[in-house]
């Protein structure tokens, strides 16, 4: 085969090539995107075709085979018909393998569209990749166009430059740890924004966007009504110590006068006036109890409730308020049991608060006991090393949906035409809340029409041990 013939051969089969790859391309480009690989697809076809036209015109001169129209033929023509075609397969290729997640994007962009939050996802190098109209109506005017491919970082500078947001303390923060929390943003026009960041799988993060300036001002008017009504509280303390100045100076007077008409130190009464003076000095201790009562509630409302700390002998003050309720309990004709062993550990606390507690707790269960009664006090260790003091009476009791009510301040489950009892509903709040101001709990169990039993507990932190006879600690609780 002759030299002429080899390379009119090898251009055919360079043609044959080139046709057939502008051919595939072009039935490709219409299957795929048509919006860009199908121009390197028409290029490629167009090149093949002046190759032909070259080789044609040569062929008409006799001129084939010349340097020049080699050149023209094969390298312009059919290589870059080639190479075009090449290029827009390669195109359509990436297109297709792109076009999954353009489709996703797609739905998710659907998805979120009509979401009240912000949504914007950012790619790994920081680029948006999809936002919904909220997020672009919750940004500032200052944000300017923002839409796929714009950068945070220079979102960040447009929205710094037009003075929308500050950029200092937690939002810079926010800036540089993207991904790792939420802030909130204060923007010029008044507005609050809460945004808060999640990183992808892949590395890049979705922001949520909130305009939350509804729930701030909210946030805020209540703020300030609770410092007013600390103030108020405040207020009605400072008021309320006052007034029980005022009201127990007289009170101490009119019980110490008929006290000491009663002990008829300047000469004989009539029984009658002593009956009189009786009711009067019974009134008025009444009085200052109650006084007393509403005083300690509002202090240990605002937290202003003075408490001593020192080692209580638990049996000497659970005596002492047995003591005080016994001459009530004989004209009730209710039965007090102390079945309180001597070898108890002591409580470290305040003395007169504990004492409050007890007789609180036996003054109500003597209360609503009927005659021929029975009340009885306990006290042990419990399992977990704490010291339980049990209250236990055999009176009218409540129904269990009744102890929470019977626990808040100023509430009594007798109505006002039925109530048998006298008392301002104190009682066990006091009672509870001085056991938790010791770090201790108080408990009801009762049932209706057989009795109640209430439990003090204080804690093994709060118990210390007997001293010996001697007089001598040996050592701590542990």
């Amino acid at each position: 085969m002759e030299e002429r013939e080899v390379l009119e051969l090898a251009v055919d089969t360079i043609k044959a090539l080139a046709i057939a790859g502008a051919l595939l391309g072009l039935w490709l480009a219409t299957r795929g995107n048509r919006d860009g690989a199908w121009r390197y697809i028409l290029v490629g076809l167009t090149l093949v075709l002046f190759g032909t036209l070259v080789h044609t015109l040569a062929d008409a001169r006799h001129l084939v085979g010349s340097t020049v129209i080699v050149l023209l033929e094969v390298g312009f023509g059919y290589l870059g018909g080639i190479a075009f075609t090449a290029f827009g397969i390669a195109a359509l290729y990436e297109e297709r393998r792109r076009q999954p997640d353009a489709e996703r994007l797609k739905l998710l962009a659907e998805a979120v569209d009509g979401w009240r939050d912000g949504f914007a996802l950012w790619d790994t190098e920081g680029r948006l990749v999809v936002c919904n109209d909220a997020y672009r109506r919750l940004l500032p005017a200052g944000a300017g166009d923002v839409g796929p491919g714009i950068e945070f970082s220079t979102l960040v500078r447009q929205m710094v430059a037009s003075g929308d947001i500050r950029v200092d303390g937690p939002a810079a923060d926010w800036i540089l740890n993207r991904g790792q929390g939420s802030v909130q943003l204060q923007l010029k026009d008044g507005r609050t924004l809460l945004a808060s960041d999640r990183k992808t799988r892949e590395g890049g993060i979705i922001c949520m966007l909130a305009d939350i300036s509804e729930r701030r001002e909210n946030e805020i008017r209540l703020q300030r009504a609770k410092e007013q009504a600390e103030m108020a509280n405040r207020a009605k303390v400072e008021f309320l110590a006052n007034m029980s100045h005022e009201l127990r100076t007289p009170l101490n007077a009119v019980i110490g006068f008929s006290e000491m008409s009663l002990l008829e130190l300047h000469g004989p009464l009539g029984a009658s006036y002593k009956g009189y003076l009786e009711n009067i000095r019974k009134a008025g201790v009444h009085l200052l109890e109650i006084i007393s009562d509403i005083l300690d509630v509002s202090r240990i409302e605002t937290d202003v409730l003075d408490m001593k700390q020192e080692r209580i002998d638990i049996r000497a003050v659970i005596g002492s308020a047995l003591r005080l309720v016994q001459q009530r309990a004989a004209r009730n004709r209710t039965r007090l049991l102390d079945n309180v062993s001597g070898n108890l550990p002591q409580v470290y606390g305040d003395p007169m608060r504990v004492r409050q507690i007890l007789l609180n707790l036996l003054s109500n269960a003597v209360k609503f006991t009927p005659e021929g009664g029975e009340v009885s006090v306990d006290a042990g260790l419990d399992a977990d090393g704490g010291l339980a003091i049990t209250v236990r009476d055999t009176g009218v009791g409540m129904d269990s949906e009744d102890i929470p009510k019977a626990m808040e301040p100023f509430n009594q489950l007798e109505s006002v035409l039925e109530r048998r009892h006298e008392g301002t509903g104190l009682g066990l709040y006091l009672a509870r809340q001085l056991a938790q101001a010791h770090d201790g709990t108080l408990v009801l169990e009762s049932r209706k029409g057989k009795g109640t039993t209430a439990t003090v507990r204080f804690p093994r932190e709060r118990l210390r041990p007997r001293p010996d006879e001697n007089g001598t600690i040996m050592g701590e609780a542990s």
